[in-house]
């Protein structure tokens, strides 16, 4: 179940962040929750609306399906994500956006999920901000992000 942490301190201006309860990529301890996977696609498809990378080519930029069930094309870009922006996970943990304990694992390393809030916010601050009622966010997953504990 997805949800909104609040944190103990601010990390970049943001006192809160859409969380997973559960690791969501293409590895086999993922649990990959349904409304977890879909808040990962919806925060990774407005990064990459606000700011697609040069190298990305246009085709590649297109919304994801916002449908529940962990792909190929979502964990492409955790991969890609966590290549840009946590080059020195192994290639099992690359794959993978685990939930966050605070903003940080540990001092100058902080997790996947709070960097892709971070970019998204960065991007496109009024969707971050407004994100229980984003166009592809889906009841179940809408209802969720009332919550501040998973």
């Amino acid at each position: 179940m997805a949800y909104r942490m609040n944190l103990n301190t601010q990390y970049h201006g943001m006192s809160f962040v859409w969380n997973v309860s559960a690791a969501v990529g293409d590895n086999a301890s993922c649990a990959n929750r349904p409304t977890d996977i879909d808040l990962v696609k919806i925060l990774i498809g407005e990064t990459i609306r606000a700011r697609p990378p040069a190298w990305i080519h246009a085709s590649m930029r297109t919304p994801l399906l916002v449908n529940g069930q962990m792909d190929a094309i979502t964990a492409y870009w955790i991969r890609v994500f966590n290549a840009d922006h946590s080059p020195r996970l192994s290639q099992s943990l690359s794959g993978i956006v685990s939930p966050a304990r605070g903003a940080a694992i540990s001092p100058g390393d902080t997790w996947t999920i709070v960097k892709l809030n971070w970019a998204t916010k960065q991007g496109v601050p009024a969707v971050w901000n407004n994100l229980p009622n984003h166009p592809q966010a889906k009841a179940a997953l809408a209802a969720e992000l009332q919550r501040t504990q998973p």
